[in-house]
């Protein structure tokens, strides 16, 4: 079994969905409690954008091994591109307990909440994720967007400076920065930090 999951391996690396799956597929046949090819099955599928069927593999996981937080994690994500917020949240939550120092976990709960309109508990969890990791510049950044939707421009400000201090690359930072800045009627810094976005990422102009 490790020799063909080994090999999907090897073809995931490639971008070979197609030859990745059918590894995985055999290793699973040789050994179905095989619960990390259920997994890279899931995430295979996941990458294609066939999100039902990685659902169905992830749960095959977690079927095998009900510790496995990577795939409650990712159950989570797919959930999430379904636009399913309440069962993403309910398999991010399942992750946290298992991994409680994982900020990802902690920052996509974010997102999920914020996607609801609960952005008073998305800031909860994106400071729960800075907690655990406090270089987590994208979790500062999605701070700035909660508070900068609630209507407080100054916070958002704040912690998109954060973020930026963090990685300077990051254009979303500097466009809501931008964004902020024009809100709170500072024409001229606005339009210095969305300058700045523009040149990291030409694409922000649409």
């Amino acid at each position: 079994a490790d020799a063909y999951y080994n090999l999907g391996l090897a073809y995931g690396k490639k971008g070979d969905y197609e030859k990745e799956i059918n590894y995985y597929k055999q290793a699973i046949a040789v050994n179905p409690e095989y619960a990390k090819a259920y997994y890279n099955l899931g995430a295979a599928y996941h990458e294609k954008g066939d999100y039902e069927t990685a659902i169905y593999y992830y749960k095959q996981a977690i079927a095998v091994n009900p510790e496995y937080a990577d795939a409650y994690y990712n159950l989570g994500l797919a959930y999430g591109k379904k636009g399913d917020y309440e069962t993403a949240i309910y398999y991010l939550k399942q992750a946290i307990v298992i991994n409680p120092e994982d900020a990802k976990a902690y920052s996509i709960l974010g997102t999920a909440y914020g996607r609801k309109g609960d952005y008073e508990t998305a800031i909860y969890y994106y400071k729960q994720a800075i907690v655990i990791n406090p270089e987590y510049a994208k979790a500062y950044y999605f701070l700035g967007v909660a508070y900068g939707i609630k209507g407080d421009y100054e916070t958002a400000i704040y912690y998109c400076k954060t973020a930026i201090i963090i990685n300077p690359e990051d254009a979303e930072a500097y466009y809501f920065l931008g964004l902020s800045y024009g809100l709170i009627g500072d024409d001229n810094t606005a339009k210095y930090y969305k300058e700045k976005a523009y040149k990291l990422d030409p694409g922000l102009r649409k």
